[in-house]
């Protein structure tokens, strides 16, 4: 009996089927895929947190508490625009 987390059909292919429009983070669908895409192509990697927190419906506050820090620093990730971040901030 084979086990669908055990076919080899796909295997290294890395790619998962989904909807056209719809781009896969983590586990979960992202449905602004082409804003993210362009956001992080333009580096502004604030916009990709904005469009990801908002993408999963968590308010800034509930992020901030997910990751060890205050809203007000999740504020200034995301209107922090194409500057540099930390590493380890990211």
């Amino acid at each position: 009996m084979r086990h669908p987390h055990t076919d080899m059909s796909r295997a290294g292919t890395g790619r998962r089927s989904v909807p056209c429009g719809l781009v896969t983070w983590g586990c979960a669908v992202m449905r602004q895929a082409t804003a993210v895409q362009e956001a992080s192509r333009a580096r502004d990697y604030g916009k990709v947190i904005e469009l990801v927190r908002q993408d999963r419906r968590m308010t800034q506050a509930q992020l901030g508490g997910a990751i060890g820090l205050s809203q007000s620093a999740v504020s200034r990730l995301e209107k922090r625009g194409a500057r540099t971040y930390s590493t380890d901030i990211l």
